[in-house]
C-alpha cells in the first residue's frame, strides 16, 4: 500500500532524508521547524507523528534526535 502524504509532509520527509544523509544524525526540532518556514515545535511533532503513522520514519518521542528513515522506493510515496 502506498502511503499518501501532503505537500508539507513530503517537504519534511525530504528535509529529513537529506539532513540524515549528510550528517548521519537527525536534525533538531528547532532546525527542522526553521527549515520548514519557521513553524513551531508542536507542528514539527505533528508532522513527524503523521510520517511515523504512515511508516515512513521511526520516531522515538522521548529520545533526542531519534528519527530514522524507513527505506522506501521513491515511487512508493504518493501525494
Amino acid at each position: 500500500m502506498t502511503p499518501k502524504i501532503t505537500r508539507r509532509q513530503r517537504e519534511c520527509y525530504t528535509l529529513l532524508e537529506q539532513f540524515i544523509s549528510e550528517n548521519q544524525a537527525a536534525p533538531s526540532l528547532d532546525w527542522l521547524g526553521q527549515a520548514l518556514g519557521g513553524i513551531s515545535k508542536g507542528n514539527v511533532h505533528r508532522l513527524l507523528a503523521v510520517l511515523a503513522d504512515r511508516g515512513l520514519i521511526r520516531h522515538e518521542r522521548y529520545g533526542r534526535r531519534k528519527i530514522e528513515i524507513v527505506p522506501q522506493e521513491q515511487s512508493n510515496i504518493a501525494a
